[in-house]
């Protein structure tokens, strides 16, 4: 099967994630779906670069929306829920020099631990990512985590 998919103006590639376990005691999505409970956004930068009627060069940049990753509850095992995920990305060209992929909890969670002052944050929250030669990339995986309330964003504290 041929990884590539060629379009005009770029090509796209598959990638995948590997297993994106995280604890039970985290909690998960209220839906039946273990996916449901997270919203992924994949798009590309391009930069375009044309000549004006002077002879200047005029640079145009921007991003591009990717067809949304597909995303599927995996098997889990006792302590761990289990999601995985699959999109493609535009390799890198003249025109594209990277793809960002965003992830955000969404929806309402439950919990059987019930504790006040706490919130959920995925870690990390996406990547930046691409490839020269339209091969499948596996990107580290990403976990959910529970932080007290504090009056410090948990991002602006080093670890």
């Amino acid at each position: 099967m041929d990884s590539c998919i060629r379009r005009p103006q770029t090509s796209i590639s598959l990638y995948v994630f590997r297993d994106d376990p995280w604890p039970k005691t985290i909690g998960r999505s209220s839906l039946p779906l273990l996916n449901s409970g997270f919203t992924l956004k994949l798009r590309n930068h391009f930069t375009l670069y044309t000549v004006g009627a002077g002879g200047e060069i005029i640079e145009n940049d921007g991003y591009m929306d990717m067809p949304d990753p597909n995303l599927w509850d995996a098997p889990d095992d006792a302590e761990h829920y289990l999601v995985r995920y699959a999109g493609y990305y535009a390799k890198y060209s003249e025109i594209i020099d990277r793809n960002e992929l965003s992830v955000t909890i969404s929806g309402a969670w439950t919990s059987e631990l019930h504790l006040t002052n706490r919130f959920l944050l995925l870690k990390p929250l996406g990547y930046v990512f691409g490839s020269f030669d339209c091969q499948v990339i596996v990107l580290d995986p990403i976990t959910v985590e529970r932080h007290l309330i504090q009056p410090v964003p948990v991002w602006s504290v080093g670890r």
